[in-house]
């Protein structure tokens, strides 16, 4: 198949783009579809992929040998549920392609045409096996993905994680903190203030509790399910992987410093928990 061009050059091509690729799963529900759209396509507009080139490729055959195969083309982590951030380094992964509008019907794909080489994207379904061997990975990164997946699909998805994990490598989580809505919206409020001001007028809802309903409902969270920091320990504790869990903030990690500096994203930093998973050598896991 032939490498494709992509231009991002409409609104409308944004608001599609966006609307299927958010955290792999993004469902948008407003009385005021023309302002959300409008907004979503801004959004979109920063970090869509602008004039590059979309080019077929084979997935790199199943084995032992493949983590050599993955290292030799510079993928050291496993970025999943991308959006349209493909970052440089790690395999994105999303259950849309934010290329799709290339006309480039496959799995796998490069993306050339960014700065810093080229990228890697994979069309799976993180709550699935990823076709990836065992200690493929050093990091696993999921910013905002968590939550938007059945507490099931979660647990499979931690469990994979560490399947796919080096010898003493990190699984970074990032997702919105439950415990600063309730917070607020049962104390003094300022932080849904905050919240409001953000996309309040967007969809055309008072402060308080419309908002509150609005961020749980309008981004895909109705199908997933919502953490603060002690349920996801909780969630760690079921899925019994042998990890030990660090406390980490916005674009601060003492395992994967330079991961978190460059992936974590700004528009998240206010609303979410940080938490780096360290995983032993499986012959040193806890008994």
């Amino acid at each position: 198949m032939l490498p494709s061009k992509l231009f991002f050059l409409n609104f409308e091509c944004f608001f599609c783009f966006c609307s299927v690729s958010c955290s792999s799963r993004f469902f948008f529900f407003s009385p005021n579809v023309g302002r959300a759209a409008r907004f979503l396509a801004a959004s979109a507009a920063a970090q869509a992929p602008v004039n590059v080139t979309v080019v077929a490729l084979a997935l790199p055959a199943y084995g032992e040998a493949t983590t050599r195969v993955w290292r030799a083309l510079g993928v050291e982590g496993l970025h999943v549920g991308c959006g349209p951030a493909l970052r440089s380094g790690a395999l994105n992964s999303d259950l849309a392609s934010p290329v799709a509008a290339a006309g480039v019907d496959a799995p796998f794909v490069g993306v050339d045409g960014l700065a810093g080489g080229r990228r890697y994207f994979l069309r799976h379904d993180a709550t699935e096996p990823f076709p990836l061997p065992d200690g493929a990975v050093d990091y696993v990164y999921a910013e905002h993905f968590i939550e938007h997946v059945p507490r099931s699909g979660a647990l499979a998805f931690l469990r994979d994680a560490r399947r796919l994990l080096s010898r003493g490598g990190v699984l970074r989580v990032s997702s919105p903190d439950l415990a600063a809505y309730a917070a607020s919206y049962l104390g003094d409020g300022s932080f849904l203030a905050a919240r409001h001001r953000l996309n309040g007028d967007l969809f055309d809802l008072p402060p308080g509790a419309a908002t509150l309903n609005n961020i749980f409902t309008a981004y895909g969270h109705g199908r997933g399910y919502l953490y603060d920091y002690a349920e996801f320990l909780g969630l760690l504790d079921e899925a019994d992987l042998g990890c030990a869990p660090e406390r980490a903030a916005f674009r601060e990690s003492r395992r994967i410093p330079d991961v978190a500096a460059a992936f974590d994203g700004l528009s998240r930093a206010h609303e979410s928990f940080y938490v780096d998973v360290v995983c032993p050598p499986r012959e040193d896991r806890p008994s």
